[in-house]
């Protein structure tokens, strides 16, 4: 038999940044760093992973690159992802992203 139980885990605030190394110093600070392409289309989600490995994520906001979520940053300028982030590899973390609260899923 198993329970689920959910941990939430707070971000600072978004950054939008111009690249993939600004992200990473807003992720480090505990925040959250939208890299923008041309157009100011954003490109990838940066922050870090919230199940607590330690690990840095990018998250493809950009269809056209593939396996992409949707997002949303509401008035406050939080993020929220759609569908939940379920990863494959590494943690094996599985959590949904709500205003700038992850809500990580743990099975036992």
């Amino acid at each position: 038999m198993w329970r689920r139980r959910y941990t939430l885990v707070p971000y600072k605030s978004v950054a939008l940044v111009a690249t993939q190394t600004e992200a990473a110093h807003q992720a480090n600070a505990g925040g959250i760093g939208i890299v923008m392409a041309a157009a100011e289309q954003p490109k990838t989600a940066v922050f870090r992973c919230p199940s607590g490995c330690g690990e840095i994520l990018r998250i493809n906001l950009m269809p056209e690159m593939g396996r992409a979520w949707h997002f949303r940053l509401d008035a406050k300028g939080r993020l929220s992802l759609f569908p939940s982030v379920d990863l494959s590899s590494g943690c094996r973390a599985h959590f949904v992203m709500a205003g700038n609260t992850a809500r990580v899923v743990k099975d036992f």
